[in-house]
């Protein structure tokens, strides 16, 4: 299911892309994303897939990669 979380935007490597670093367990990572796939108003956030089972959520980004994590489902708002 899509959704946003929240994070932080910075300069990409391209003119299409942002870098977005998002915090979990209290560490964080970031990952380039494409700029389509981010608000960075009226906080900043990236477009997520979400699964949230047992009070448990779980994102996947959209990054190359598709990075997976593990996240703070407070850190979620609807899409």
């Amino acid at each position: 299911m899509g959704k946003w979380l929240k994070c932080t935007i910075g300069k990409g490597m391209f003119s299409d892309e942002v870098t977005a670093t998002i915090k979990f367990g209290g560490e964080s990572l970031a990952v380039f994303v494409p700029r389509s796939y981010v608000e960075e108003t009226p906080q900043p956030r990236v477009k997520v897939r979400a699964f949230v089972e047992g009070g448990k959520a779980f994102v996947v980004l959209p990054d190359e990669s598709q990075t997976s994590v593990r996240v703070d489902p407070t850190d979620l708002q609807p899409a």
